[in-house]
């Protein structure tokens, strides 16, 4: 037997050294990045290449590898929720996994071992089981019990040139075994070995592929360990051929950074191909929970495969078909579990409601463990205690006792206010039997006060199947947004089972509104909605045996305001005077079945505007200006539900080339962090500026542009104007380009405000002296080098503040119609 890379085992011969993973580190430490997958690419020839892991069963069905992997990505990459407790309860009720603890059993598959320490290789009866189980190729692999784990994998890098003809290849079949262990130390081990190895062309014999085993980047702090395998092709295949070739790594965890009881910490790991060239692609999650429970003595610590509905069974007879030492206590919860209302005490309003029955998936009527030193557990007694008192034992049973269900060691015991419960005499023997399988089971499953869900179930023979029509349940309500993939769940038991959800509208849906899951035919879909309002989803099993069952689930969705954003002009962008501008601003909204309305906002002494329908899913105007200036417009887009949404507001520029002429000459004050190179300076900054189109409408201003700051070397000279605005306000904006200090590179913006003097009016600006602005910044970059309103965002001729002017004058001069 050769086993190497594990902390448990000697060190592997010079022989074996292949098979050593690289050194996990010796402390936690952040969880990897998750690398971006490719599943079809181009090759530098041009050709096509695939790559790709999969589960088996996946593979097995793959007609076309891009898309099995496009479905599988989606299954396995999609939102967690948030709590890791709450996502470990989601995963295994979707697993389909069943740890299971049988009371009348010796051993079975479903038996833990006492204080289980991970072999030094997969046992080969495990091996065994594994194989034979389909559950070993789906995506959560086969969890045996809460201790052993397997699954099987496939690896595929497929190369073909432009013609289609393959270049190069590459299929590796492999298992990968995982135990847990309840020996003190908090960390399971992972072994791999390649099953089947095919190459050829551009995968040699000595190309190199590894495999690596890591902590997922979504576990909860205190995950750490793994690492890298590397191997060449022609060891890859050395392995598959010899069975007994393992090579392994382990997972830890740390029980200092956990802030749950019992140190319980809920992590996730992944196992990653590493392909020819690097590219990686995953396959996991999968889930693990470690603690650190003083109550389990002995076994303190320890580290089990949480994708799995944990749950006891109680027979009435053996395998041998001989009755139990526990058959009163199953036929006592049998009865409690099928028919309540027959029980003790009676419910004198309604039905009773007992929970924890198996149906052999997640629902909320499952158990919890408490501490049998809780309030609680003497509470659940002392109901107990009192609905027995008025009851007369059967002189037949043998040393009476008065049993209860659920047990009083759970949280749904009989003092629980929401669920009911049963009490019958049984005889005592039965009752102590029933009872100390029941903390063995406790014990062997690991199952955490206040933490674990676990279920009962009744066989009439050990190994016997589950007898009567299926039993279906489902979350009674759900809540998610339009457009949303909200998750359903059912839990149904059964055998050979074919599941269907459809769904249909029920309250507040308007016309057209339709609802789609990602896959009608699994138990734990999702539904995704195209509007708002109320929706019954209905699920519908059948065992092609017995009567089809049916169960719903309301489904609430609320609306999303929609988003609305201006692309089309974009800011600075140049119109003449009396040219249409078309407005494009497209409308996302997930509610694809909403309809909207549009209303625009512009500060050309307008506001808001009239707001107008749209079918097309675009707020889109063609609009055009009489008068130069600057120009701010937003637009806001209401859907028929109410919900508005806005985007950015754009600021173009409009020109009028037959408005006049434009000069701006003087000084105004340098404010502080105005030169950027230089921000603590306040000598004057002067300006120089005389523009204006061709007088038969030219579209290029001309003239002459300067700027300086005294006692600095601050110095532009223009050397192009871009456009001039003079506005029928008496307001001047100015663009070009030019140098600084020598240097070519800078655009330039100067504003002007004409203050009104008598002369001028009405085209002037109320105020007691001229004004202006200047800003320069490198083109390529927008790097501000000078803004005489440091830290502005805003352009806007209208909208700035521009600082008075200690000499000279904003000057207009209008040109006659």
């Amino acid at each position: 037997m050769v086993v190497a890379a594990l902390a448990v085992t000697a060190a592997p011969s010079p022989a074996n050294a292949a098979a050593v993973a690289e050194p996990s580190p010796a402390a936690p430490s952040q969880p990897r990045p998750k690398l971006p997958p490719t599943t079809v690419s181009a090759t530098p020839d041009g050709g096509t290449r695939i790559t790709g892991v999969l589960p088996a069963n996946r593979a097995a069905k793959a007609a076309d590898y891009p898309a099995a992997m496009g479905d599988y990505r989606a299954d396995r990459d999609r939102a967690m929720v948030d709590d890791a407790r709450q996502e470990a309860l989601r995963r295994a009720a979707e697993s389909g996994n069943d740890s299971f603890w049988d009371a009348a059993a010796k051993d079975g598959p479903g038996i833990l071992r006492e204080r289980f320490t991970p072999p030094s290789s997969p046992e080969s009866s495990f091996i065994e089981d594994c194989h034979q189980q389909s559950a070993a190729g789906s995506d959560t692999g086969f969890v045996k019990n809460r201790i052993e784990w397997c699954i099987s994998a496939q690896a595929f890098d497929l190369w073909l040139d432009s013609s289609g003809k393959r270049t190069g290849y590459m299929i590796m079949d492999y298992d990968l075994f995982g135990y847990g262990r309840d020996d003190g130390i908090r960390s399971i081990v992972v072994y791999a070995r390649p099953t089947l190895v095919l190459f050829g062309e551009s995968y040699t014999p000595l190309t190199t592929v590894a495999m690596r085993i890591g902590c997922d980047g979504r576990s909860e702090a205190g995950c750490f360990g793994g690492g890298v395998h590397r191997a060449t092709m022609a060891e890859w295949k050395i392995r598959s051929l010899n069975s007994d070739l393992w090579f392994g790594w382990e997972i830890a965890s740390d029980e200092t950074v956990s802030s749950r009881a019992d140190q319980a910490s809920y992590h996730w790991f992944d196992e990653d191909f590493l392909f020819i060239d690097g590219r990686s692609e995953e396959l996991g999650d999968f889930g693990i929970r470690c603690d650190s429970a003083t109550y389990f003595s002995a076994r303190a610590q320890a580290c089990v495969f949480n994708d799995v509905v944990p749950h006891l069974q109680y027979s009435i007879k053996d395998a041998d078909g001989n009755y139990t030492n526990q058959r009163e206590v199953a036929e006592h919860i049998r009865q409690a579990q099928d028919n309540p209302n027959s029980t003790d005490p009676p419910k004198p309003d309604g039905d009773k409601n007992i929970p924890g029955k198996y149906t052999g998936r997640f629902d909320l009527n499952y158990l919890s463990r408490i501490d049998p030193n809780s309030q609680n557990y003497r509470d659940n007694t002392a109901a107990k205690n009192a609905a027995c008192a008025p009851l007369t034992p059967d002189p037949a049973i043998e040393r009476p006792q008065c049993d209860e269900y659920p047990f009083a060691s759970t949280r749904q015991g009989a003092a629980h206010p929401l669920f009911d419960f049963s009490v019958k005499y049984i005889s005592g023997s039965q009752n102590q039997s029933a009872g100390a399988l029941l903390m063995q089971y406790y014990r062997d499953d690991r199952i955490l006060f206040d933490d674990d869900a676990f279920y009962v179930e009744i066989r009439d023979q050990a190994g016997g199947p589950v007898s009567g029509a299926p039993i279906v349940r489902v979350l009674p309500e759900v809540h998610g947004d339009e457009g949303e993939a909200i998750p359903l769940l059912a839990s149904a038991s059964g055998a050979d089972l074919s599941v269907n959800w459809t769904a249909e509208p029920v309250a507040g849906v308007d016309a057209g509104a339709t609802c789609w899951f990602s896959k009608e035919t699994i138990q734990a879909p999702t539904i995704t909605c195209n509007d708002d309002g109320e929706f019954r989803a209905t699920v519908t099993v059948s065992d092609g045996i017995h009567d089809p069952v049916q169960a719903s689930s309301r489904v609430i969705v609320r609306n999303v305001a929609p988003t609305v954003r201006i692309t089309n002009p974009r800011d600075w962008d140049l119109f003449r005077v009396g040219a249409p501008i078309i407005f494009d601003a497209p409308i996302t909204d997930p509610g694809t079945n909403d309809t909207h309305d549009c209303q625009y906002w512009r500060d050309a002494g307008g506001g808001w505007d009239d707001g107008f329908f749209t079918a097309a899913n675009n707020c889109g105007q063609v609009i055009s200006y009489d008068h130069a200036g600057m120009y701010t417009t937003d637009v806001v887009a209401t859907d028929d539900d109410g919900g508005q949404g806005g985007g950015d507001p754009v600021m173009i520029v409009v020109y009028d080339p037959l408005e006049g002429q434009a000069n701006i000459d003087g000084s105004t004050a340098t404010p502080s962090g105005a030169l950027v190179a230089n921000p603590t300076i306040t000598d004057w900054t002067w300006l120089h500026y005389a523009g204006a189109y061709q007088r038969l409408g030219g579209t290029i201003p001309s003239g002459a542009s300067k700027a300086w700051v005294g006692n600095t070397a601050f110095r532009l000279e223009a050397s192009a104007m871009e456009w001039l605005v003079i506005t029928e306000d008496g307001k001047v904006a100015s663009r070009g380009t030019g140098a600084v200090n020598g240097q070519t590179g800078y655009t330039w913006v100067l504003y002007g405000w004409d203050a009104c003097t008598g002369s001028n009016r009405p085209g002037c600006q109320n105020i007691s002296q001229d004004q202006a602005r200047l800003v320069v910044w490198r083109t390529a970059t927008g790097q501000i080098v000078y803004d005489h309103l440091p830290g502005s965002n805003e352009f806007d001729v209208d909208r700035i503040e521009p600082k008075t002017m200690t000499s000279g004058a904003v000057q207009i001069q209008r040109w006659p119609r």
